[in-house]
Order: C-alpha cells, then sequence, then structure tokens
C-alpha cells in the first residue's frame, strides 16, 4: 500500500502484550524502556530505519520479538516511548518511481522467547537482542566469532556468513565462537544439479543441504569451534550432468550420476578430499561414459 507522502507500507511490529522495549536508532544511540499496566499511546513519529538499526518488543507472556533492516533507506514511525505499533515504510523518494519498477526490501525478524524455566536464568531480553545484533554483524562490525578457512573465501558476515566456494565446491574450515543463536551459512558458486552435504569432523555426523540458484544453505549452531565441510562431496566435469549422492548405511553411499542430455557425456568423477565419509572409498579413476538419457549407479 502506497501512502502519497510518506510512501509503501511494509510490514507493521505490533506491541499488544509487550512489557518493554528497546530501539536503536544508529550505531551510538540505544533507547530501552518499559510498560506498566495501561502504558500511554503517543502520535507517532517518524524517523530513518538505516542499516545497523533495530527495533524490539519485549518480555511479553507469549515472547517477544525484534526487527532488523538487512536494505538500506526505510523510514519508521514509532510512539516510543509512549505505547504503540511501529511501522516500517519505504519512503516515497527512496521508491521505484518509473512504470513497471520495483525494489527488493528485505528485513529480519528475530523471535525471542518467553520467560519461563529454560530462559529463567537469561539477562534482559533487552541485552539478548544486543548480544546478537553485535554477534552477527548487523552493527556494521565483524561479528562475533572468527572463520579460518581451508577452501572458499568470506564474501559477507552481515547476518549470513556467505562463502565464494567455487573453486573447490566447497567451504572447507573452522569456525570459533559462542554465538546466542543458530548461523546461516551460504555458500555461493555451486551447482543445482549436484548433491551437496554439510560435514562436522568434530561430531563425526554429515547431512544433505538444499542449493537453490547455485547457493548452498545450512546452519550450525556454534558452541566453542566446529570443524566443517560445506559443498559437493562429488563433483563431474560436465555441469549438465545431475550428481546424487545418498547415504545408504552406516558406512555405505550410492552415487547416481545423471545425463539429462540426448548425447552421451565422458566425464571424471572426483571426491572433495575435506569429505571425510568418502574417504577410503574407491571411485573410477580414469574417464566414465554416461549414455544419453540414462544413469551410471556407483556403489561406496
Amino acid at each position: 500500500m502506497q501512502d502519497a507522502v510518506q510512501g509503501f507500507r511494509l510490514v507493521s511490529l505490533q506491541s499488544r502484550a509487550a512489557a518493554s522495549w528497546a530501539f536503536r536508532s544508529d550505531a551510538q544511540s540505544l533507547r530501552t524502556g518499559e510498560w506498566s499496566g495501561a502504558a500511554a499511546s503517543a502520535e507517532p513519529v517518524s524517523d530513518r530505519f538505516r542499516l545497523n538499526t533495530y527495533v524490539a518488543f519485549l518480555d511479553s507472556p507469549l515472547g517477544g520479538a525484534a526487527l532488523f533492516p538487512l536494505t538500506d533507506g526505510l523510514a519508521i514511525e514509532t510512539s516510543l516511548p509512549g505505547k504503540g505499533d511501529v511501522e516500517v515504510r519505504l519512503p516515497a523518494d527512496t521508491a521505484p518511481q518509473a512504470k513497471g519498477g520495483s525494489k527488493r526490501v528485505e528485513l529480519l525478524i528475530l523471535g525471542i522467547p518467553r520467560r519461563c524455566t529454560l530462559t529463567q536464568g537469561w539477562p534482559p531480553f533487552k541485552d539478548v537482542v544486543e548480544r546478537f545484533n553485535r554477534e552477527f554483524g548487523l552493527d556494521g562490525g565483524p561479528g562475533g566469532y572468527r572463520v579460518s578457512l581451508e577452501e572458499g573465501q568470506v564474501l559477507s558476515r552481515w547476518y549470513v556468513l556467505k562463502v565464494d566456494g567455487k573453486a573447490s565446491g566447497a567451504l572447507s574450515g573452522r569456525l570459533t565462537g559462542n554465538l546466542v543463536s543458530s548461523l546461516p551459512i551460504c555458500v555461493c558458486g555451486l551447482n543445482d544439479r549436484w548433491s551437496a552435504w554439510l560435514y562436522d569432523c568434530g561430531v563425526k555426523q554429515s547431512r544433505p543441504i538444499g542449493v537453490l540458484e547455485n547457493q548452498g544453505w545450512a546452519t550450525v549452531n556454534l558452541s566453542g569451534h566446529a570443524d566443517l565441510f560445506i559443498g559437493h562431496p562429488v563433483a563431474v566435469d560436465n555441469a549438465q550432468l545431475f550428481v546424487q549422492l545418498t547415504q545408504s548405511g552406516e558406512q555405505a553411499w550410492t552415487l547416481e550420476v545423471h545425463n539429462p542430455t540426448d548425447a552421451p557425456i565422458t566425464t571424471r568423477l572426483r571426491a572433495h578430499p575435506a569429505f571425510d565419509p568418502l574417504t577410503g572409498k574407491s571411485l573410477p579413476r580414469g574417464p566414465v561414459t554416461v549414455p544419453a538419457g540414462e544413469s551410471l549407479t556407483i556403489k561406496l
């Protein structure tokens, strides 16, 4: 919906039964407060909702929420310190002006649990939100964890740890830290047609992950350090082929290479040396030919 003066209304964060609030209007300014009983409302005031800012409604019987802008140039309407909803807008001066124009806007909503037995020992929830803001680099800083990669190159640590894995088809390395929430990881430069896996070398556990638009996605809970592989355990020379790797037993794997074209394809199979579950498994050393429209299946 577009307002003639203020632009497009994007989202509303409702205060409802929240008993406290926090509003970081820039990297230096954090305001917090509490509402008791029937808190007085006030006329909404407009302000810029830039990067490195957030607003949070907390201590509700159902939990709380914090809202972070991941796109710059937004605006916010708030009654704080009076009680009322927060509305985020795309101002008219930054909105698309030409017919058929569009703009992608990204917001992050963080759910905060309610106070209960499991969270009784937690610090005030406003401190939890501040910790999240700092540890995930949303304050513009480096984040609250260290990255040491043997394969891959860090592209961004803005909430998501984004790594370019095109050269080897994977991220391989160590993450060190103690984060308040799970860390989303995106490995770019993968192939949508090839299986991708996450392997945690410390606990020796693996799981398949999704790949969409050449990006593999995973989340990890980082408490201490994690030695990780995220990417393609097996790659081939021809990007048209489909490569499916399936764990078929405790130590058994099945590899299927499918040729969707109408001509045979000769290729080589390569196992990534950092994917430990395939260590000692035998792939064909020389070229293999996959007939048109057929699959090659290998038991490992």
